[in-house]
């Protein structure tokens, strides 16, 4: 692919957004795309406050940068950020190189010239959001309400125009949705640099803190400084942690329009000899100060995510954070501790409390270094690559990527600690995967659990968990289906997980056949001997017949398989819901004889889910297939299962 990426922040502003953009970009390269930059054109000064050579970056032949002339805005929080008008003559003059797609950063300058771009050569615009934009209209005098609710606005129109959208944090989407935001959209972090911000070892560490003239407790704060960030916050806990910890610094690299202030409250504070103000640094430095420190703290309030803070994660740091924004979504207890905003008492405690226990420190580090894994710049590239392949596709079929129907996947769980984590991650590992194509909720019934599946099941951002305290597996689905907004209701077995490609046939079943009212396939069991695996195949495809001779020829049921079916809401309603008198045994066939009165039901090899085969380790395959079998013919001809009790197997 031949991709535009269009951004108003770009080199030499320091920006994580312009960090971030470049770091993708060269992923990109490395998956085999050519990717053209178009960013705005910076004066000999702005090179100067940055610290660096004016020279263009070179990223290899696959990557061009088109620098547009522009204007300074000089109230940007950096005093270097430009502005570059738009005419809409891009288009035409990039006519020939047959761009495959635009994606933009900003709905501002270079972002209206993108999608002029798009509009004009008829290819996909994709954006990401990265800005809380009232964090900065607050400022300005008198109009700041105002302009906040017309700047709102603005973004929801804006991103409209684009076919898909991402953010850094769900509640920045949420946010835009309540003012008018339609397009289809996704959580997506930015890119991060896992190459290069790693670990050091104590010798290292010792020996950077000497390069740099550092103590032995070192508190880094990275970034722009500017109001918004509260640095001054970090500065005032310094000089209490010094009354503990004499010897106590505080590294801050970055610059912005607040450094004056900063260095004055310093000086203020007798902290001259403890606070280093290091500017832009080259990214060597940048990494060997990080390296060199403790703790990271950051008390700002407009963050989206933070690369900073996450490339503190990534050399196994301990993080401290601000309660606001995107921060407390990406520190985790287990990786550092999220404070209220503007609090200096808690921010000191927070900090002794690290500086004093290094065992703490290690274990927060090594859990944060585990934790941002997941966001590396190949991870997130893959994840980009797709979600473009997947507008281009849609714009060929001239329908831009929308909402349509919302699938809810209901997950009931008792006493499941032990797989819950693994069947929300392989949910949600696909979810990210599909880029936000189809509108998806989950949900976790904490079905009076005594172990910690619902503690886990919370510390995945997007999962609703529902309490139920009636024990009973037909009871959590009630529940699960109750709380659920979607049009389709999925229900997974908390020790099963999701293959490849499963929310894509779900979603492409039902949107294909209007009369189908039920979609089941089979269980795949984890680590079965290729006998087992057999009999499996078997079961399920005698099963198959029984489906077809009970649905078209006796219609008097269907086969749905417990833990692996999707029904239309509309059509569970219609039936009155699950039969909560039914508490195990013969719920899916029940669910399905009901549901079969009302439309067709579906069931197809081509829709596994792989689950755990504990109760056939712990019955015998025999001794379980049998109280399956029975009590499938029990419901099926007498609407109540043989079985009325049934044992926990974990």
């Amino acid at each position: 692919m031949k991709i535009a990426i269009f951004s108003d922040n770009f080199y030499p502003e320091i920006s994580g957004i312009s960090d971030s953009i470049i770091l993708l970009g060269q992923k990109m390269q490395e998956l085999g795309h050519e990717v053209h930059y178009f960013a705005p054109k910076y004066s000999k000064r702005n090179y100067q406050m940055a610290n660096v050579k004016n020279d263009e970056l070179n990223f290899g032949k696959n990557i061009k940068i088109h620098r547009l002339q522009s204007i300074p805005f000089f109230e940007s929080p950096t005093k270097q950020a430009r502005f570059v008008v738009p005419m809409g003559i891009l288009a035409w003059k990039f006519r020939n190189e047959k761009f495959d797609l635009v994606h933009v950063q900003s709905p501002f300058g270079l972002g209206i010239e993108g999608l002029l771009m798009a509009h004009f050569l008829r290819i996909p615009l994709v954006g990401t959001n990265h800005t809380p934009i009232e964090e900065f209209t607050c400022y300005i005098p008198i109009f700041g309400r105002i302009m906040t609710t017309i700047s709102k606005r603005y973004f929801s129109f804006y991103y409209n125009r684009c076919s898909f959208i991402t953010a850094p944090y769900q509640g920045l989407l949420e946010d835009m949705e309540s003012n008018g935001l339609k397009t289809r959209n996704n959580k997506l972090s930015n890119p991060i640099d896992l190459k290069n911000f790693v670990p050091a070892g104590d010798e290292k560490r010792n020996y950077l803190k000497t390069k740099f003239g550092l103590s032995t407790r070192v508190i880094i704060y990275s970034g722009r400084l500017a109001r918004e960030k509260h640095v001054d916050i970090i500065v005032q806990a310094t000089a209490e942690i010094k009354k503990k910890f004499s010897d106590v610094m505080l590294v801050i690299t970055g610059i912005g329009s607040a450094q004056q202030d900063l260095e004055k409250l310093v000086s203020k504070l007798g902290l001259n000899d403890s606070v280093k103000f290091f500017g832009r640094v080259d990214e060597q430095t940048h990494i060997e100060l990080y390296q060199a420190s403790e703790i990271f703290a950051i008390m700002s309030t407009a963050e989206a995510q933070s690369l900073s803070l996450m490339k503190a994660m990534a050399v196994g740091m301990p993080v401290i954070g601000a309660n606001a924004r995107a921060l407390p979504n990406y520190i985790k207890p287990d990786c550092g501790f999220v404070i209220a905003v503007g609090d200096v008492k808690d921010l000191v405690e927070k900090s002794i409390l690290l500086l004093n226990d290094i065992g703490q420190r290690k274990l927060f580090g090594e859990n944060g270094k585990l934790f941002v894994s997941q966001f590396s710049a190949a991870v997130i590239a893959r994840q980009w690559e797709d979600i473009y392949k997947k507008a281009q596709k849609a714009q060929s079929k001239d329908s831009l990527i929308k909402k349509s129907m919302k699938l809810s996947i209901v997950i009931p769980a008792y006493n499941e600690e032990k797989y819950i984590g693994r069947c929300l991650t392989s949910v949600f590992s696909q979810i990210e995967t599909l880029g936000g194509r189809f509108d998806i909720e989950v949900i976790v019934v904490n079905n009076t659990s005594v172990d910690r599946t619902a503690e886990i099941a919370a510390e995945f951002a997007d999962v609703l968990v529902v309490n139920e305290n009636q024990k009973g597996l037909t009871k959590a689905r009630q529940a699960g289906f109750a709380a659920s907004k979607g049009d389709l209701v999925a229900n997974v077995d908390a020790d099963s997980k999701l293959p490849e490609g499963w929310i894509e046939k779900v979603f492409s079943e039902f949107e294909k056949n209007e009369k189908l009212v039920a979609l089941s396939g089979p269980f795949i069991y984890d680590h079965s001997s290729r006998l087992s695996s057999f009999f499996v195949w078997f079961w399920y495809r005698v099963g198959q017949m029984t489906h077809f001779v009970n649905q078209y020829i006796f219609k008097n049921g269907a086969m749905l398989q417990g833990g692996n079916f999707i029904l239309r809401r509309n059509a569970l309603e219609k039936i009155g819901g699950y039969d909560t008198s039914i508490d195990f045994w013969g719920e899916d066939t029940d669910i399905a004889k009901r549901i079969s009165k009302v439309g067709r039901v579906k069931f197809t090899f081509k829709l596994p889910m792989i689950t755990s085969p504990r109760r056939f380790r712990k019955d015998g395959f025999i001794v379980a297939a049998w109280k399956y079998f029975i009590n499938y013919i029990w419901v099926l001809f007498s609407g109540k299962p043989f079985l009325k009790e049934y044992e926990e197997i974990k």
